[in-house]
């Protein structure tokens, strides 16, 4: 009685355990997995700080365009103050004196105002510059979100296929044990071979370990799908939704015109030829002559002979001149010029890259759709054929080897159709990055 009490404690904290196990399982929609992603995926922070850090590259630019100004406080100890004798006659006397040329103690509070009055257009430059590097960070940070949203449409879509297989499986484990009962019970009343059970006792362990392996197929996708959500692995998680045909509706023609419209890397290639330019412009203006304002404003103490505090004030203007440096402008302008020409080939390259993908995911989306049509037919008539075989060996008409052969004939079936599904779903997925219609703006805060 005691054993019985103990084992129906311990079934009982068996459930509860698995209740709450389930309880605290995170059950994720794909809109639900790109939100949490969006969140907390690292690639998306790591392009965010850098859009932060371009912004402020832009006050560090403005900065050109004020005024700067220092105050400097100093003070310094003379060993040995520079001095001269001096006499002076006072009657018949001569009364000698020692001069000092300053003091052993100099103290000097000194503010400096300057203002760069004209550079040759090195400040705005720098200025539009910086204007050009945060616009290409935006750009970074758009494409982090559709290699994002990608990644997780990809993986999110993967789980179900794997989930979906592994049910399959486990179908088919069902009916191979189904049939191995069925076969033991006509080899029972005489109406089996031995031959006959042992084929179908091997059906079942062969499939036994298919199971194990969608299984574990399933387990290693949500890994996956972890840690581009950016959620701890201890996190249990389970996807919710089904692979399901939708026609994605778009012609060749609009898939390239989107693509060259709104993908972000040719927005960055644009960015990177203006770079480029102003970059050019800059380095042309190397040995240009630039004007500065300068005023200062001292109090100290002493003041050349006067061992007094003292104010005093200076304004100017200061004119530099490179007259030769080496021909070093001439190398920076040469380096930027070329920088500039690698900009217009990448963006070419780019382009022909574009249209090459664009065409490829057409191609697959379109033979894909085709395998949804075939595979979705071949699955109802292996279900029929199924239904056919497992009559007709009740009835003793179809043999043992074809049941099973129309058993594994129906799981392959499921098994590419989901596979076609999947494949045209990613496909899809893939052909919105790529056309730039994830809808990533909306999702930019």
């Amino acid at each position: 009685m005691l054993n019985k009490n103990l084992i129906t404690a311990l079934f009982l904290c068996l459930s509860i355990a698995v209740s709450a196990q389930e309880t605290n399982k995170n059950v994720l929609t794909l809109e639900k997995s790109i939100e949490v992603a969006l969140a907390n995926n690292k690639s998306i922070l790591i392009a965010k700080e850098k859009l932060t850090k371009a912004k402020g590259k832009i006050t560090e630019a403005k900065s050109g365009f004020l005024p700067s100004l220092t105050l400097q406080v100093s003070y310094t100890k003379l060993s040995l103050v520079p001095s001269f004798t001096l006499s002076l006659p006072v009657g018949p006397a001569v009364i000698t004196r020692e001069m000092k040329l300053g003091a052993e103690d100099n103290y000097m509070v000194k503010a400096i105002l300057q203002e760069t009055l004209f550079a040759w257009g090195r400040v705005s430059n720098s200025y539009n510059l910086s204007k050009h590097n945060l616009q290409a960070a935006e750009q970074a940070y758009k494409l982090a979100v559709d290699e994002t949203i990608y990644k997780v449409t990809r993986t999110f879509y993967g789980a179900i296929l794997a989930k979906s297989v592994y049910e399959a499986n486990e179908e088919m484990l069902e009916k191979s044990q189904e049939h191995l009962k069925v076969v033991k019970s006509k080899f029972n009343s005489g109406n089996a071979s031995q031959f006959e059970v042992l084929r179908a006792r091997v059906q079942v362990e062969n499939t036994k370990p298919l199971a194990s392996k969608s299984k574990n197929s399933h387990e290693t996708v949500l890994i996956n799908l972890r840690n581009l959500l950016g959620i701890k692995q201890a996190q249990l998680i389970e996807v919710q939704g089904e692979l399901i045909f939708i026609k994605d509706e778009i012609t060749l023609e609009k898939a390239l015109e989107d693509a060259f419209t709104n993908r972000p890397e040719l927005k960055q290639a644009e960015l990177r030829k203006q770079i480029s330019e102003k970059s050019l412009s800059m380095a042309k203006a190397g040995n240009k002559p630039s004007l500065i304002a300068v005023a200062n404003y001292n109090y100290q103490n002493p003041f050349y002979y006067t061992l007094d505090w003292v104010n005093n004030w200076s304004a100017g203007v200061v004119l530099n001149y490179p007259i030769f440096d080496g021909f070093a402008t001439s190398g920076r302008a040469g380096q930027a010029s070329s920088d500039l020409e690698q900009a217009e080939i990448q963006e070419l390259q780019l382009k022909d890259g574009i249209e090459v993908e664009v065409r490829q995911l057409m191609l697959a989306l379109n033979e894909a759709q085709e395998r949804i049509v075939s595979q979705e037919e071949n699955v109802k008539q292996a279900q029929e054929s199924m239904r056919i075989a497992e009559v007709g060996y009740a009835n003793g008409v179809v043999t043992n080897l074809e049941v099973m052969d129309t058993q594994l004939a129906l799981t392959q079936a499921k098994t590419n159709y989901l596979q076609a599904l999947y494949d045209y779903l990613t496909t899809s997925a893939g052909l919105k990055k790529a056309t730039g219609s994830t809808g990533c703006s909306s999702q930019m805060q």
